[in-house]
């Protein structure tokens, strides 16, 4: 950023105007601090010069070692000026009087030029203004009374003159807190050429100054700034709202505390982030409503983004997870039928269970759970009377097996794998009642008992009419080992001959 034309140079306060090594760009003030800070300077040399001209030599000889050294002292800046005694009121024809007056006003015109020289380092000519153009024009008068040898009112015009200096160097921070004041009321009017002028005021106090030099910097944005503001309001007019925050945040970003622009930029803001709210809401629907559950999540995603707490945007959230919860009872479902068509008995159970923990009162579920879980109970009963056809022999078992089948009978659409079990267990069923001949043959010594039937006792021959299975014999005979046997009676043969005898004596 250029910095504003017919602004002189300013040394950093404490630099004296014969120093050497400083660098850097100099900052610039208005033409008329100028003029004010060229005539100061002027009354300054002219005291300086007519100092060291006249009044120097004839000190030489009055001023002692001590008061020299003292002097050398302020003018370094090591010792604070001292208090200015006044003397009494008398007339220059008394006794000493009139030297007196002399030596007081030289002393008190060395002390002033030391502090001035010393202001004058720190740019007292730009902030100074008035009060310091008052000072030094109290100088000139107590010059053109020492020229005359007036010594008394030159001493008064001295002191007065040292006393208004060392006020205006006290008041120096209240100097600077007014100057940044007005600048950021200057800035706030838009006023430019004025806050420049009241900032650069404030850097010639205190070149440190932090809030001064970002005052300024805002004074040199200003017309950035504005323009920005100008530009962003024809692209809101044309609707063309993302060109138009373009241009307010080019500026914002230059000054975010320029109160135009600041609230043109977070009301657009806001403005953009809501329409791209709603078009994200538009085509999350339309995803919605094609089952493009990504789709719709991608969509949610950036108005989540956006605005997390936005009451339609919560709203859609919760759409979203009702919509997956669909999507997956309606997978479930679709799993189920198949594998109910699959006679997967068990699976479809399953596959119903997930579904009710998602909607616990979808009625197809809990239809499906009831069929899924009766057919594969159903089945479970079959496959294990057929894996043990053995025990068909026991009376209860085949009760058992008998009922069972009659309720299979009544079931419908249990698939033609089930049906075929159905029909096993009718056949194996059959069977088991078809009645087997079983004959014993034995020696009427040994007692026999067999399993299930009872105690046969001693015969030659014994003919039994049993159901197909396993049967255990077993023959006992005093003094002989006892003889078991475990015949198996099938269809295949249906009289059975079998020979039992205690012949292997102990």
């Amino acid at each position: 950023m250029q910095t504003p034309q017919g602004t002189p140079s300013l040394r950093p306060p404490g630099k004296r105007p014969d120093d050497s090594g400083s660098s850097g760009s100099a900052e610039r003030i208005s033409r008329t601090v100028m003029v004010v800070m060229s005539a100061a300077l002027f009354g300054v040399l002219a005291i300086l010069v007519y100092g060291v001209l006249v009044y120097v030599p004839k000190l030489e000889g009055q001023v002692g070692a001590g008061e020299m050294q003292h002097e050398e002292s302020l003018a370094a800046g090591t010792v604070s000026a001292p208090p200015v005694k006044r003397e009494s009121a008398t007339a220059d024809t008394e006794d000493g009087s009139h030297d007196q007056h002399e030596m007081s006003s030289r002393e008190i015109l060395k002390k002033l030029l030391a502090l001035n020289s010393r202001l004058a380092s720190d740019n007292i000519q730009v902030w100074g203004q008035g009060s310091y153009s008052s000072i030094v024009a109290l100088i000139g008068e107590g010059d053109g009374h020492l020229r005359k040898s007036e010594f008394r009112d030159a001493e008064e015009r001295y002191v007065k003159a040292y006393e208004k200096l060392q006020q205006l160097d006290a008041d120096r921070n209240e100097i600077l807190v007014s100057a940044v004041q007005a600048g950021m009321a200057a800035l706030e009017q838009g006023d430019s050429v004025e806050a420049q002028k009241h900032f650069s005021m404030a850097l010639a106090v205190d070149a440190a100054d932090q809030e001064a030099k970002d005052g300024l910097q805002r004074t040199q944005n200003l017309e950035t700034v504005r323009t920005s503001l100008a530009r962003g309001k024809e692209f809101e007019e044309q609707g063309e709202l993302e060109a138009a925050l373009l241009e307010y945040r080019k500026g914002y970003e230059l000054d975010g505390t320029f109160q135009p622009l600041a609230i043109a930029y977070e009301r657009l803001t806001e403005q953009v982030k809501e329409q791209k709210v709603r078009d994200h809401l538009s085509h999350f629907y339309l995803y919605l409503d094609s089952s493009d559950i990504p789709g719709a999540e991608a969509s949610l995603a950036d108005a989540l983004r956006l605005s997390p707490t936005d009451p339609a945007v919560l709203a859609a959230k919760k759409k979203l997870e009702s919509a997956r919860e669909d999507l997956v009872v309606l997978r479930l479902r679709q799993q189920a039928q198949s594998q109910m068509s699959n006679e997967q008995w068990h699976k479809a159970l399953t596959s119903y269970q997930q579904v009710l923990k998602i909607a616990p009162q979808a009625a197809f579920a809990l239809q499906g759970v009831a069929v899924a879980r009766r057919n594969s109970e159903l089945v479970v009963q079959i496959d294990t009377l057929l894996k043990s056809a053995e025990r068909l022999q026991d009376e209860r078992v085949q009760q058992n097996g008998r009922a069972t089948l009659e309720y299979a009978r009544r079931l419908e659409g249990l698939g033609p794998r089930t049906t075929a079990k159905i029909n096993d267990l009718d056949e194996v069923l059959t069977r088991a009642s078809q009645p087997i001949v079983l004959i014993l043959q034995s020696d009427n010594l040994t007692e026999v008992t067999l399993y299930h039937v009872g105690r046969l006792g001693r015969f030659y021959q014994r003919r039994l009419v049993l159901r197909p299975g396993k049967y255990t014999i077993i023959g006992e005979r005093t003094g002989y080992r006892v003889k078991r046997s475990i015949i198996e009676l099938t269809h295949e043969q249906p009289e059975v001959e079998y020979s039992i005898r205690c012949e292997e004596v102990f």
